[in-house]
C-alpha cells in the first residue's frame, strides 16, 4: 500500500466524542443524588456507572458505557508515544505504518531541537527509544513545511527541508536520511538532490517507493529570479532534478503533497495559482506520471472550486489511495469562512467526483488530512482552533458522518494526522495542554 496517514476507526461509537475520563466519582453527568445505594450516580444500583442494571450492560466498572474499562467512552485506545515534542505544530512529526504493520514516527524534540525517529510493532502500544536523525540541520517547519517518514519494510527514509541560509535570499535543501528498518533505527550519512544554487527555496520535498523499491522525491522550487516550478527527481537517475510540468504556477506557500499508487503511479498534487480580473485564483490540481513513464504527462483539475484569494493561504491539498479509488480533502474559503471539502477518483485521477463538504456542523475548520482502507472506508481529520475533528465515511457509503472530537486522556489533541495501510489505521498529534505525542488507533 502507499504511505499515508491513517487511522482504524471505531464503528458504532463515531457518534462519542473520544474525551477524558471524568475525574468525578458519579460518572452519570447527572447533579442529582441517585435513588439507589450504589455509589456511581448512575441510578442503576450496579455499582458499574454505565446506567444500565442488566448483566447486558457494560460492567466494567469504569462508569464509560463502553465495556473496555479505560473509562474514556469509546472503543478505541489512545498511546503516549513522547513528552519532549516541539512547541505544537503538525509541521513537526509525522506517521508511517508499513504494510507489515510496522509504525514509525518522525519528531522534533523540545530538549535537542533535532529529528529523532521510533518504531512500534505492537500498533503504538510500545515505542523504540528514540534514534537521532539529524545532526544540526536546521530543518524548517514553516509554511506546512514538516519532516516525513516513509517505510516499505525494507528501509526508513526521513526527508525534510534544511535552511542553508538565512536574510535573504535564503537557501532551503531538501534533504533525507536513511535507516535499516526495526526497533534499531540508525541513520547514516544525509542524501540530497543536486539542486542548482539558483534555485534558493525548495518546498515540501516528500519521497515516495515505486512498487519495486525506487526511491522517487518531489517538491516545489524557485529561485529569486526564476519562477516557481514544479520539480522530482529519481533514484535510478541519480536524483537530477527534473521538471513536473505545469500550465500554471504552483502555490509555494500552499503546502503540496505526493504518493506512489499500488499501480506505480506518481501521484503529485498543489494548489495552481493563476489571475482571472485581477484577481488570484488557487484551484486543487493533480499531476500524474503513470507507471513505466519517468516523466509526468497528465495534468487534472481536481476542481473548479475557484478560491478567490489573493495572500498566502498556507493550506493545501492532500491525497489517499483506498480500494481502487483516489482520494482528496482540502480547505478554503470560498463559502465565507474556512471549510473542508472532499472528492474522489474512480480511474486513477482522470476524472473526479463533485466536491462536497465534509462537516457542515463545523464553523472554520481547516487543514484537513485524508486516509482511506482497503474496503473503501475514508477518514479525514482536521482542525478547528484548539481543537481537532474526525469524519468518517464508511464502506458503501456516499457520505461522511458525524464530527467526533479527538481529545487525549490530557487533554484536547490538536494538529492531527491520519495514516493507513489499508488494514491498519492510527491518528497522531499533538495534546494542546502539554508537549506530549498521543496516538489514537480504535
Amino acid at each position: 500500500m502507499t504511505r499515508r496517514l491513517a487511522l482504524v476507526l471505531l464503528s458504532p461509537c463515531l457518534c462519542l466524542a473520544l474525551s477524558c475520563a471524568d475525574s468525578s466519582d458519579d460518572t452519570s453527568g447527572d447533579s442529582t443524588t441517585s435513588a439507589s445505594s450504589e455509589a456511581s450516580g448512575d441510578g442503576d444500583g450496579d455499582g458499574d456507572g454505565d446506567g444500565d442494571p442488566t448483566a447486558t450492560g457494560d460492567g466494567d466498572g469504569d462508569g464509560d458505557g463502553d465495556g473496555d474499562g479505560d473509562g474514556d467512552g469509546d472503543l478505541g485506545t489512545w498511546h503516549p508515544i513522547v513528552s519532549d515534542s516541539m512547541p505544537q505544530g503538525q509541521d513537526t512529526y509525522d506517521l508511517a505504518i508499513t504494510d507489515a504493520g510496522d509504525f514509525y514516527v518522525v519528531y522534533g524534540a523540545g530538549s535537542d531541537g533535532e529529528l529523532h525517529a521510533l518504531h512500534s510493532s505492537s500498533q503504538g502500544q510500545t515505542w523504540s527509544a528514540p534514534s537521532q536523525v539529524t545532526n544540526g540541520e536546521a530543518w524548517t517547519h514553516s509554511l506546512r513545511d514538516k519532516p516525513y517518514i516513509i517505510s516499505n519494510d525494507q528501509a526508513v527514509h526521513v526527508v525534510f527541508q534544511d535552511q542553508r541560509a538565512t536574510g535573504f535570499p535564503s537557501v532551503l535543501i531538501p534533504v533525507w536520511y536513511s535507516s535499516a528498518p526495526g526497533p534499531g533505527l540508525s541513520f547514516g550519512a544525509p542524501s540530497e538532490p543536486p539542486i542548482d544554487a539558483a534555485y534558493h527555496w525548495n518546498h515540501f520535498p516528500q519521497l515516495a517507493f515505486m512498487p519495486g523499491g525506487e526511491l522517487w522525491l518531489q517538491w516545489i522550487s524557485f529561485g529569486q529570479s526564476l519562477p516557481k516550478q514544479g520539480y522530482f527527481a529519481r533514484e535510478s537517475n541519480g536524483f537530477v532534478p527534473e521538471i513536473l510540468p505545469s500550465t500554471q504556477t504552483p502555490c509555494d506557500c500552499c503546502q503540496s503533497d505526493f504518493m506512489i499508487t499500488d499501480a506505480g503511479d506518481a501521484m503529485a498534487t498543489w494548489r495552481s495559482e493563476w489571475q482571472s480580473m485581477g484577481a488570484t485564483l488557487r484551484d486543487p490540481v493533480m499531476f500524474i506520471a503513470r507507471n513505466g513513464d519517468n516523466a509526468f504527462t497528465e495534468e487534472v483539475k481536481i476542481s473548479e472550486i475557484s478560491w478567490q484569494l489573493n495572500q498566502c493561504p498556507q493550506e493545501g491539498v492532500q491525497i489517499a489511495e483506498g480500494a481502487g479509488k483516489i482520494h482528496s480533502t482540502w480547505a478554503d474559503t470560498t463559502d465565507g469562512t474556512y471549510k473542508v471539502w472532499y472528492a474522489a477518483s474512480d480511474d486513477a485521477g482522470v476524472t473526479w467526483s463533485l466536491q462536497v463538504e465534509v462537516a457542515p456542523s463545523l464553523s472554520a475548520h481547516k487543514s484537513p488530512n485524508v486516509a482511506a482502507a482497503d474496503d473503501g472506508t475514508v477518514w479525514i481529520v482536521m482542525t478547528e482552533g484548539l481543537k481537532s475533528w474526525l469524519v468518517e465515511k464508511p464502506a458503501g457509503s456516499d457520505t461522511f458522518g458525524a464530527p467526533l472530537e479527538l481529545n487525549t486522556p490530557d487533554g484536547p489533541l490538536i494538529d492531527p494526522v491520519v495514516v493507513s495501510n489499508g488494514t491498519s489505521t492510527a491518528i497522531i498529534g499533538q495534546c494542546s495542554t502539554s508537549a506530549e505525542l498521543w496516538l489514537y488507533v480504535p
